[in-house]
């Protein structure tokens, strides 16, 4: 069905595969919808963590360190590193 930390046996709640197999078989876009909203809604109830935002990255440098970037997905750019000594 998916890849899943949460599952990784596949031991998939009682109804799940047969959701996202509908939703994935269907070209009706509003049954398709439906699928998917009852699966997020099953989902979201039995979830006991929801991320709201991404992780919080520190970076802890020498003041003599500049050019540090990193991209809003988190990856550290050092192309443009340089030290001011």
């Amino acid at each position: 069905m998916f890849n899943s930390p949460i599952f990784p046996r596949e031991d998939y709640p009682e109804g799940w595969p047969e959701l996202i197999e509908a939703a994935q078989k269907t070209a009706d876009k509003e049954e398709r919808r439906a699928l998917f909203r009852t699966y997020a809604e099953q989902a979201l109830e039995r979830c006991i963590n929801l991320p709201l935002s991404w992780r919080v990255v520190f970076f802890a440098m020498q003041p003599y360190v500049k050019g540090l970037d990193w991209s809003v997905e988190d990856q550290t750019m050092m192309g443009n590193v340089w030290l001011d000594k």
